[in-house]
């Protein structure tokens, strides 16, 4: 298949519209397609499109054409981009929300059904009826007299028996690489006994699968609601003639408003005009004012800032380059302190004895447990922490 460019729109003898009524014709011409047919098709750049023919080129070619087209828009509208403004959207993913042990017993089940189709192994006796039609649900709804932790101990036995049957045959397929996945986040091995990770073992994380129909969804409570999927930031450029969204990013929803806007920040050259940008209080970090100041740029935020920072949060102290914590609130020095994640989060471990005898127990946000506590904070809470 080659690429032709369409120079021109050349209607034909029988093009529809010589065919409408007076009045349809006059509704056409006061429709948006009149100005769009006169104003917007014709900045569509076709050759953004040409690679498509002939290599895979790992380029948003969508975005590049919706941004392009984007700023023809606002061209013709006088919008001159100097007022923006900038906010973010959950995108859920079309998955189901499945629990634990749905997760586990969904990653098995795909794996054995790839296994069945190809033939390449044979099925022990007790992984024969994940192939079955219904299982699951006879697996979860219909076999009462199962407890959880009935039920927990056979999926885990299943999946060291797969995971045994697969380990040098299979470690190519997708459903192979899932249900490795899965069992790396979800369960642990402990004293030769494979059983489920909790948060006192530290390896609990947003990223984490969420459902094998979407790998790449990653989880996220906002607004008192959990979100599966993803997140999408909108740029829109403001006028006197009205507004347009003028650049997007799209992104796992574990994806930060102050990372987004540091992204928008450093593709920016510097402005020889200042440029307005009106964000809600969690874009803003020190490092992005920095950014701004030396791109022109006047970051104007509101106090809305989602989630508000506990007081505590103030008096954890973290390092020069504000990457981990080195001491919480009583001195402390933490066991561990692992990211910031894209969501800019660190989870930092103290000593559960430490947390018991605290004299901030109260007030901390620490989680204790029974070996470790864990505490869930990030650079901008503790700085909004400090300015209140």
């Amino acid at each position: 298949m080659s690429f032709f460019t369409n120079p021109s729109q050349q209607m034909t003898l029988d093009d529809s519209t010589y065919h409408l009524t007076k009045r349809e014709q006059k509704a056409l011409e006061k429709s948006w397609a009149k100005p769009f047919a006169e104003e917007v098709f014709h900045m569509i750049d076709e050759e953004l499109f040409r690679v498509l023919y002939y290599e895979k080129t790992g380029i948003d070619l969508i975005h590049n054409c919706i941004v392009s087209l984007a700023s023809g828009i606002a061209h013709v509208m006088k919008i001159t981009g100097r007022t923006r403004r900038m906010d973010s959207m959950m995108i859920d993913s079309n998955i189901k929300k499945l629990s634990r042990l749905e997760l586990i017993y969904t990653c098995i089940a795909n794996l054995v059904k790839r296994l069945s189709k190809e033939g390449n192994a044979e099925l022990p006796e007790e992984l024969k009826h994940y192939v079955t039609p219904n299982d699951f649900n006879q697996v979860f709804y219909y076999a009462k007299s199962s407890t959880y932790s009935e039920k927990c101990l056979t999926l885990l036995k299943d999946a060291d028996a797969l995971s045994e049957l697969c380990k040098d045959t299979c470690a190519d397929w997708e459903e192979y690489i899932l249900f490795k996945r899965c069992m790396d986040e979800q369960t642990i091995v402990d004293e030769g006994t494979r059983r489920l990770a909790t948060h006192e073992d530290g390896t609990m994380h947003s990223a984490m699968l969420q459902n094998p129909s979407d790998p790449d969804a990653t989880f996220r409570s906002k607004a008192g609601e959990e979100h599966r999927g993803y997140v999408t930031n909108l740029e829109e450029s403001v006028g006197e003639n009205g507004s347009v969204i003028t650049d997007y990013q799209f992104e796992q929803n574990t994806y930060s408003d102050s990372q987004f806007l540091s992204d928008s920040l450093e593709k920016m050259d510097a402005q020889e005009e200042t440029v307005i940008i009106a964000t809600d209080g969690a874009y803003p970090t020190p490092g992005n004012q920095k950014l701004a100041e030396r791109k022109n740029v006047q970051i104007v935020s509101t106090n809305m800032t989602g989630r508000k920072a506990n007081d505590i949060c103030a008096d954890f102290v973290m390092n020069k380059e504000k990457t981990a914590i080195i001491q919480c609130p009583a001195g402390i020095e933490p066991t561990s302190c692992t990211g910031p994640y894209a969501n800019g989060q660190m989870r930092v471990t103290f000593p559960a004895a430490c947390c018991q005898n605290c004299p901030y127990k109260d007030k901390c946000i620490a989680k204790i447990g029974k070996r470790v506590s864990s505490v869930i904070i990030s650079a901008s809470s503790i700085n909004r922490a400090q300015i209140r």
